[in-house]
């Protein structure tokens, strides 16, 4: 599936926050912009050489450019906390991170909590499972496991599946896609379900789990931010540099490099 997604230029709504936001005022103050990722969601936030790198994580440190030249601060520093998904809403909404970057959904129960960009990516889901298992629709899980990220939206939505498919599969949660994939390759599950192109990175690295068999609905990537004017900042940002440029093709790319050596490595990926 190829998706394009229009992002709406906001400088304007952005300059007019800037002097309201608490979050500014404090980066401000700090002359420090914190960011967090959660690690091992290739291609949006991982390690690389001790430092996060990926999608998302790139386009975040595009913003805080932005902000050095928007808040006329040219010392502005980044500074990057590593979060988990279980712990990753709770340090936005808290301020511990000003903005969160890489893959977290955005539900109605989240907005209750903290606040939203726009959209930076669309995906869906779809379950990992070995080469030699022939399980390509979800009605082939009947009496076995699965292995799920706790706390997340795809947990949520593979439960109530399930429960409307009438189907005696077993989820498992896990604390991380990590461990999850180590499930896979150890015989632990039968599958794994996760973001569908973060599975495809895992799956090249996997030497066992290289093939997506069902696939899950699609759901919208925006990312974690704790005012309005944040909100404002990163959609200005980001529709300079979604959809076309060089950072369109960056992630026009990142499709590619992803999904197609998945589908190379087995028959079958979706």
């Amino acid at each position: 599936m190829r998706t394009y997604l229009l992002f709406l230029p906001l400088w304007l709504i952005a300059g007019a926050c800037l002097a309201q936001s608490p979050t500014i005022d404090k980066i401000r103050k700090s002359g420090t912009i914190t960011l967090g990722y959660v690690e091992g969601a290739i291609p949006f936030s991982f390690i690389r050489e001790a430092k996060p790198e990926g999608y998302s994580v790139e386009l975040c440190e595009r913003i805080a450019g932005d902000l050095r030249q928007q808040l006329k601060l040219p010392k502005l520093e980044t500074r990057w906390v590593a979060l988990t998904i279980q712990n990753r809403l709770d340090a936005v909404r808290q301020g511990k991170v000003d903005l969160e970057c890489s893959t977290t959904s955005r539900t109605l129960s989240r907005q209750q909590q903290v606040d939203f960009s726009l959209l930076t990516y669309v995906d869906g889901a779809s379950i990992l499972v070995r080469n030699d298992d022939k399980l390509m629709r979800l009605s082939d899980f009947a009496g076995k496991k699965i292995s799920v990220i706790a706390g997340t939206t795809t947990q949520q939505a593979m439960t109530k599946l399930l429960e409307k498919m009438r189907l005696d599969t077993q989820l498992v949660a896990v604390p991380s896609r990590a461990e999850g994939l180590s499930m896979l390759d150890k015989n632990t599950v039968d599958g794994f379900v996760s973001d569908r192109v973060a599975l495809f990175a895992s799956g090249i690295t996997s030497p066992n789990a290289a093939r997506c068999g069902a696939a899950m609905p699609t759901s919208a990537l925006p990312w974690t931010v704790r005012s309005p004017a944040s909100i404002a900042t990163a959609a200005s940002a980001t529709s300079t540099t979604s959809g076309s440029g060089s950072w369109g093709r960056r992630r026009r790319s990142c499709r590619r490099s992803t999904c197609c050596k998945a589908s190379r490595s087995s028959s079958g990926a979706s």
